[in-house]
């Protein structure tokens, strides 16, 4: 009888300890695989040529596939930009020509490889990269990017690139919840935000679409052009808050570069022979955008190795003829203190002045 009793509770606790890691797995949906319905929504309202407001709580590199992914063949595509939050002001304003902006928070090399994957197809005749000195810090912690982990392993092979080895998901959706990867990576996310969303509906209703540029107070939003529009709670701040931030996001643990000692010679590999790939068909230019002074000043006391990474970054763009603009230090682009949302965003003015330098200074830049 106690080994019946024994064999009852056990099988108890296991089927307890399955429904919680399925019940982890569904809510927390690290890949957006049973709840996506939002993000094709802001998708197509952007294809639409809508302003989206109000968007929060979702996946941006789902956003990002769902609009490329349904496109219209044969769209032309003159611009993409590629890089992290810091590039998301890089507007078409600057190309005059259709642009779509590509950029997604805390964006690695992997990102941007997966991404070139899915916008190749409309042949863009520019492809503009935002580098962010983490991109090349093997501790940097990125795991967002494995959202499209299968696009990244296909646009890898296709480019003969080596590439380190990604937690993979099963053809079989459903069998995400008893995959004990898939329970892992969900509990990297919002798991309070996510039970909200689910609340709320799965097709939620907090979508505002728009044919003019209208700040929520506390919501983002996002441009037909896929640039951010910032809250104006954020967009707002005073310039102490502002200072207050940057200071606070250079105090270490410093977020993405924390433990960043060297360069990892296989982050700098795949950086390498991506951008070569693709300055094959398009013309490619690398971007590097700056820092808000006081965070930069303390990024440097903290870790040098940024500025070698730039260094290394401007050697290699002048040894094989690649465009680069811009700078990590603000006062090399003429950037100051008014010019910055926070430690890490520059405001339009700041990528104005980058990107509206003469010939003879942007000449400089790029050595």
């Amino acid at each position: 009888m106690k080994s019946i009793s024994y064999l009852r509770i056990v099988t108890f606790v296991f089927l307890t300890l399955c429904v919680f890691g399925a019940a982890i797995a569904f809510i927390g949906d690290s890949a957006h695989l049973f709840h996506s319905g939002y993000e094709k929504k802001i998708a197509e309202s952007l294809n639409s040529n809508y302003f989206v407001e109000g968007v929060t709580n979702y996946d941006e590199r789902l956003v990002q596939k769902f609009r490329l992914n349904s496109l219209p063949i044969g769209t032309e595509l003159n611009t993409i930009i590629l890089g992290s939050s810091r590039t998301m002001q890089i507007s078409e304003n600057l190309f005059r020509k259709r642009t779509i902006n590509l950029s997604v928070s805390g964006a690695g090399i992997e990102d941007y490889i997966a991404l070139y994957h899915l916008a190749k197809k409309f042949n863009p005749k520019r492809v503009v990269v935002g580098v962010d000195p983490w991109v090349f810090n093997a501790k940097n912690g990125l795991v967002g990017w494995k959202t499209l982990s299968d696009e990244f392993l296909a646009e890898s092979s296709n480019l003969g690139l080596s590439s380190k080895p990604v937690m993979k998901f099963n053809e079989d959706v459903w069998l995400q919840l008893i995959n004990i990867k898939y329970i892992k990576a969900s509990l990297q996310t919002n798991i309070k935000a996510r039970l909200i969303a689910i609340l709320n509906g799965l097709d939620r209703q907090d979508l505002v679409m728009t044919t003019a540029e209208n700040p929520c107070p506390d919501k983002d939003g996002l441009r037909p052009d896929g640039t951010r529009i910032y809250n104006s709670s954020f967009a707002l701040l005073s310039p102490d808050q502002v200072e207050a931030s940057a200071i606070q996001y250079a105090t270490p643990p410093i977020n993405l570069l924390s433990g960043f000692d060297r360069i990892d010679q296989n982050y700098w590999g795949l950086f390498k022979q991506f951008i070569l790939e693709m300055a094959n068909k398009s013309e490619v230019e690398i971007v590097l955008l700056p820092f808000h002074p006081s965070s930069y000043e303390r990024i440097l006391t903290q870790v040098g190795i940024v500025h070698d990474v730039e260094h290394r970054i401007r050697e290699f763009a002048a040894n094989n003829g690649i465009p680069l603009i811009g700078s990590y230090d603000p006062e090399m682009v003429g950037c100051n203190k008014v010019d910055f949302g926070d430690g890490l965003h520059p405001k339009t003015a700041c990528i104005s002045k980058m990107f509206g330098t003469t010939k003879e200074k942007a000449t400089a830049l790029k050595h």
